[in-house]
């Protein structure tokens, strides 16, 4: 009798592009294309997204994709319930930044938070390099004021690179685990000061993505992973194609 010990399954969360990653074709040839890469849809959609949201929104699920994120900003003005009525009920979140906190963002963000779990959709602070939350422990120290449990953090590789020690990125994971929404990556140089040193195509660049995917793994994380796009140079749906590549590397590597 011959016995086989199974492989642990390769650690799968769900994979989408950045709204930024694409631009290379009509909205329904993007959408059939990802689909075929094997990605689960968009993410952080701005800019001219909000109003083609609609459209979006139905192509990507005739494609059997979905439309994960918006990217919104809160600082002292709840968000417009009109953008994210359209993703109602499809576990989406709402990828908010804060530019200047002031005296109302608290309540702003309580309020959005209620609205949004109202909807069905998350509301997750998303650290922004030069703003007032502009790490990953300024966002954890709103979390506890605004003290809504609809409302947690988005952890973004290329801000942590511009902003805080590599170094304590395993600790920083960790301690972000209760309250940590979605994970943006993309390729980067560890110790780069620009953005085309820090938001590369994924599998370029020198930072370890395994090193990442390693502490997701190890604190049970299984929300959805965004690829940020951000100035990435050259062809588009090519870059797509190498970078779940190397995604899907990564992820058997562990």
């Amino acid at each position: 009798m011959v016995s086989a010990i199974a492989e642990a399954p390769a650690y799968s969360p769900k994979f989408y592009a950045f709204y930024n990653a694409l631009g290379f074709a009509d909205m329904d040839t993007e959408a059939k294309a990802l689909k075929e890469l094997g990605y689960a849809g968009v993410s952080v959609v701005l800019g001219d997204g909000y109003g083609k949201l609609p459209k979006l929104v139905e192509v990507y699920e005739r494609h059997g994709l979905e439309v994960l994120s918006l990217y919104l900003n809160v600082d002292e003005k709840p968000l417009p319930e009109a953008f994210l009525a359209h993703l109602k009920q499809r576990n989406a979140l709402a990828e908010v930044t804060v530019t200047k906190k002031g005296p109302n963002t608290v309540a702003a963000l309580k309020q959005s938070a209620d609205m949004a779990q109202k909807l069905g959709v998350k509301l997750t602070l998303y650290p922004h390099a030069g703003f007032s939350v502009a790490t990953m422990q300024d966002a954890l120290d709103l979390i506890d004021e605004v003290d809504h449990p609809n409302l947690g953090v988005s952890f973004n590789l290329a801000h942590f690179l511009k902003v805080e020690d590599v170094a304590t990125l395993e600790e920083v994971i960790r301690q972000s685990a209760p309250h940590l929404f979605c994970v943006n990556t993309n390729g980067a140089n560890v110790g780069g000061k620009s953005w085309d040193e820090l938001i590369m195509r994924l599998g370029e660049g020198d930072f370890p993505q395994e090193q990442l995917l390693r502490v997701l793994q190890e604190v049970g994380y299984q929300g959805p992973v965004g690829m940020q796009c951000f100035g990435v140079k050259g062809d588009k749906l090519g870059n797509l194609r190498l970078s779940i590549e190397a995604w899907n590397a990564a992820r058997q590597s562990l």
